[in-house]
């Protein structure tokens, strides 16, 4: 064979050689995730994978997180349940939360907002001295919520069915439909 054959028969088997590696699927089901919680220490969820990485300003992403962004935690709890959670210390926690998803959440070291819809979505929710907010859409979509201690206290019933069970708001600070508000009275809004 010429070397110009030659040349042609190795160029076509690296040719073959690297689309059939290009096909093969090297992922490991061990790094498999649907949110960070699903990952080992040090790894976040992303696209459906556990990666190791850092997330805004250096800072590792912590496991009760779905993801986050700056010295935010986002907490995804629209389509599965989130029991039992504290917000860690030094970040701002975000729940998105659907129907029963969100119960016996502690967030009194942390300050913390959160969207409740669909029924009975935010549950036995602690909120500390730091601004605590949740937005209450659904029927009994909030209930059984301290935020008695709050700095600032934003319990936002849309309707009057909105919120069942106890609202416990700083003194002072009862807002429309059995909610809580900072805005009756200046001591309502004594965050720093």
């Amino acid at each position: 064979m010429s070397s110009p054959g030659r040349l042609a028969v190795v160029l076509a088997l690296a040719l073959v050689c690297t689309v059939a590696a290009c096909s093969i699927d090297r992922r490991s089901g061990d790094y498999a995730c649907t949110t960070t919680p699903d990952c080992s220490a040090g790894r976040v969820c992303v696209d459906g994978d556990c990666v190791l990485g850092t997330i805004g300003g250096g800072d590792q992403c912590p496991p009760e997180c779905t993801r986050c962004e700056k010295d935010s935690c986002i907490v995804e709890c629209a389509l599965q349940e989130c029991a039992r959670i504290t917000c860690p210390a030094g970040w701002r926690c975000d729940f998105f939360c659907g129907a029963g998803n969100c119960n016996n959440i502690d967030c009194s070291n942390s300050e913390c907002s959160f969207t409740c819809i669909g029924n009975n979505a935010c549950r036995n929710i602690m909120c500390g001295t730091k601004p605590c907010a949740l937005t209450c859409t659904s029927r009994r979509a909030c209930g059984d919520i301290d935020c008695e201690d709050s700095c600032a206290c934003n319990v936002g019933c849309v309707t009057p069915d909105s919120c069942a069970g106890t609202v416990q708001c700083p003194l002072g600070c009862t807002g429309p439909n059995g909610g809580c508000s900072t805005a009756p009275a200046a001591t309502c809004n004594t965050c720093e």
